[in-house]
């Protein structure tokens, strides 16, 4: 029997860009799905023929010596690595330690970095193989090649050495059915211990009913463009195995959960229909939200929903292609305040052209929606955005600045910000305004009250509310 194990790096030296470390450790961890998946469809295929094992380092905020006890514990034959970009020097350490402790285990790196950088992934000597896009059956072929009798050329997606060439397969020409990928087991992992400060109960599993968003901001660098989704019958057997574990509720984090009316309503018909009684969310764009919609989503356990709202007029979405309105958003959120369903605003600052003017009005304008929570993140350019792409053509940046940065990850790091003359300092000063003029407003606390689910939210709720004032009172 072959040992698999498979691993989040510890995060002591993520990229933390976006804002602050302080206002980033309060937004929560959410539990590794793309791991799930590839460990139950490789348990499902090869049965007895392997035992697996998902460890996530981030839960608990393991440090190197913890790591390198479980390694010298565990002796798996192969390791299976989740890599982002922003923690790829937690994941450069980590490589190293593997090989230090276990020089004759396998080690495979998957997840959005390799999609991003798939030769450039192999550029550490610790790594012998990665996959790109989704590895589910990916990976599964490479443990049949190098255990069992497959060959490595017949997995697809596989970036490997041969010789001094890097060479990366092609995809595979037989398409695997997204309802034919088993409902990740979520034993595999700690799911009591993962926690959402936006949540509604104390206990709250993740899940997603699609891949894919067909949709093309200017700043989104995922590459998956060809929207997928599951059928709402397959979707329905996941939140009943997730209910039968006790837990009260779950949390879709598809790009685009809502791509259709019909979709959504089709979900909630068969959520009533089975009676089935949870808590739920998803993410979301604006549109299409209407009143028929959340009223049968309310109906049906619906108490939050995630919009990626960004700016704050019509002229700054029109730039970054979102292709929604203020009107569509005033709309949006104005019925899930109808509805009491929670709901939660992501915007960035410092977008190209920004003024502090523009951040000021941005957050006045955020502070006039009724929204439950708000998000509020600096914007960094990221690898292969057209956002990125119009840095380079102004000469604010190289064109290979990113490429760069993970053939040689260093701590001190600068990540591309767009040049508006507004300081890094004053742009966390603006985060943790934004945050604590919309959190500490008397008309805010009054909406919060209205709209509590439960007694687990209270609590949240409290705590939440002693970070901001802490927050207001040292910044």
């Amino acid at each position: 029997m072959k040992k698999i194990l498979f691993l989040i790096p510890p995060e002591n030296d993520k990229l933390v860009m976006e804002r602050d470390k302080e206002v980033t450790d309060a937004f929560g961890t959410y539990p590794p799905l793309g791991l799930m998946y590839i460990a139950t469809y490789l348990k499902k295929q090869l049965k007895n023929k392997i035992k697996v094992k998902i460890t996530d380092c981030t839960l608990g905020h393991w440090d190197l010596d913890k790591l390198k006890k479980l390694l010298s514990g565990a002796k798996p034959d192969m390791i299976g690595i989740s890599a982002m970009t922003p923690t790829i020097l937690d994941v450069k350490k980590t490589l190293e330690i593997i090989k230090e402790i276990l020089p004759k285990t396998i080690v495979v790196v998957g997840g959005p970095h390799v999609n991003s950088f798939p030769k450039a992934t192999l550029h550490f000597p610790e790594v012998d193989y990665a996959i790109s896009n989704y590895a589910e059956d990916s990976f599964y072929k490479l443990t049949l090649a190098l255990f069992f009798d497959g060959k490595l050329k017949e997995v697809p997606n596989l970036i490997y050495r041969k010789g001094d060439q890097i060479l990366i397969n092609p995809p595979s020409k037989e398409i695997l059915h997204i309802d034919d990928i088993p409902i990740p087991d979520r034993s595999l992992i700690e799911y009591k211990k993962y926690r959402c400060p936006v949540g509604t109960r104390d206990i709250m599993v993740t899940a997603v009913s699609s891949r894919g968003c067909p949709f093309r901001c200017t700043f989104c660098n995922s590459p998956d463009k060809m929207y997928k989704g599951r059928s709402i019958e397959n979707v329905i057997e996941e939140v009943k195995y997730i209910s039968k574990l006790g837990v009260k509720e779950v949390f879709f984090f598809d790009d685009l959960f809502n791509l259709t009316e019909d979709r959504v309503l089709d979900f909630c018909k068969l959520m009533k229909k089975n009676k089935i009684k949870i808590a739920w969310g998803f993410k979301s764009r604006v549109t299409p939200i209407n009143d028929k919609l959340l009223k049968a989503a309310k109906e049906t356990g619906c108490e939050r929903i995630h919009f990626g709202i960004e700016t704050h007029t019509n002229k700054h979405l029109m730039k970054l292609k979102k292709n929604i309105t203020i009107d569509q958003i005033r709309q949006a959120v104005d019925l899930c305040y109808k509805y009491k369903i929670n709901s939660v605003g992501s915007f960035m600052i410092n977008l190209p052209g920004d003024t502090k003017q523009d951040i000021l009005d941005r957050i006045k304008f955020v502070n006039s929606l009724k929204l439950d929570y708000v998000q509020y993140a600096i914007f960094i350019a990221y690898n292969h955005t057209e956002i990125f792409e119009d840095g380079v053509k102004e000469g604010l940046w190289d064109k290979d600045l990113w490429l760069n940065y993970v053939l040689n990850p260093t701590p001190d790091f600068v990540a591309p910000l767009w040049e508006n003359n507004i300081s890094r300092e004053e742009l966390d000063r603006l985060v943790k305004k934004g945050l604590s003029s919309f959190y500490l407003r008397p008309k805010y606390i009054l909406q919060r009250i209205r709209n509590i689910h439960s007694f687990e939210e209270i609590k949240k709720y409290f705590f939440g509310g002693l970070k901001l004032i802490k927050m207001k009172l040292f910044s």
